[in-house]
């Protein structure tokens, strides 16, 4: 069972909060984390915990929002972590725009593909709610065909686009209604 909860993390002199997100595994249980604003020097263990990540989200200038995929292959794990941490960027109820850079995406397993389907109808309303627009940066046109895969089983339900270069995803970004 997962739950997300609140904690304490002390790293060196410095103390921050992180949200996180707890999941039991064979032998014990594992803790995954999202890092909101955590000084730059960070654990091992810590660090050793972000390496298997799909994607990384940054949130430091919302509301405009970054997802980058890593290449890490997608696991049930990974992907699952991914769309949690992705919902949680509404957890301000504000208004924002996310740019998804896949410049570095693998490309994920057909139960994946499906997964992020299934997630964009299960937050169809939260995003038409909050979200203004989606940049996709997706130079790769293997993996622009597994978007269309997507959006095939389900409709993107905000506005989006799709740009070869991150500057033009940034600013047709910066354009929308923030």
């Amino acid at each position: 069972m997962d739950w997300q909860y609140r904690k304490e993390l002390r790293i060196g002199k410095r103390t921050r909060l992180f949200s996180g997100l707890f999941s039991k595994i064979i032998g014990g249980e594992s803790c995954f984390i999202r890092i909101d604003k955590l000084s730059k020097t960070l654990s091992p263990s810590v660090s050793y915990l972000l390496m298997n990540d799909y994607a990384t989200i940054d949130e430091s200038e919302f509301p405009l929002i970054r997802i980058r995929f890593t290449g890490e292959k997608s696991t049930d794990e990974n992907f699952q972590r991914y769309l949690f941490q992705t919902r949680d960027c509404y957890r301000h109820k504000k208004k924002l725009a996310i740019i998804f850079d896949a410049r570095e995406a693998g490309i994920p397993a057909l139960s994946h593909q499906r997964m992020q389907a299934d997630w964009l109808r299960e937050n169809r309303g939260l995003m038409q709610d909050y979200c203004q627009g989606t940049a996709y940066v997706i130079p790769n046109k293997v993996i622009r065909a597994v978007l269309r895969v997507i959006f095939s089983l389900q409709k993107q339900p905000v506005p989006y686009k799709i740009f070869e270069k991150e500057s033009e995803a940034e600013k047709w970004v910066r354009g929308l209604d923030l």
